[in-house]
């Protein structure tokens, strides 16, 4: 699964975090975030071990019914592009 996304701070993009959770809950091989810089990038990966943390709690607000999931098999990296731009 690729998510290209160029906003991933909570401020900007307040669904980025369900959008993830919902993808890494449905246990795919893998997920390959894509952002253009590396500031981002590492705010996902900052990111992603809050997300973790809630999916394997089970705390996740809109989850709450599922309950802990381990997510441990999906193969998940970050990545980013020096131009967001489709067409390169």
């Amino acid at each position: 699964m690729i998510l290209p996304t160029v906003s991933v701070s909570q401020a900007d993009n307040p669904d980025f975090e369900e959008c993830l959770t919902t993808c890494l809950i449905n246990k795919p091989a893998g997920v390959i975030i894509v952002t253009d810089t590396d500031n981002k990038a590492a705010e996902v990966n900052k990111q992603l071990l809050s997300i973790y943390d809630k999916i394997q709690r089970g705390s996740s607000s809109f989850l709450s019914r599922l309950g802990p999931t381990n997510i441990s098999g999906v193969d998940v990296r970050v990545m980013y592009a020096s131009v967001a731009d489709k067409r390169c």
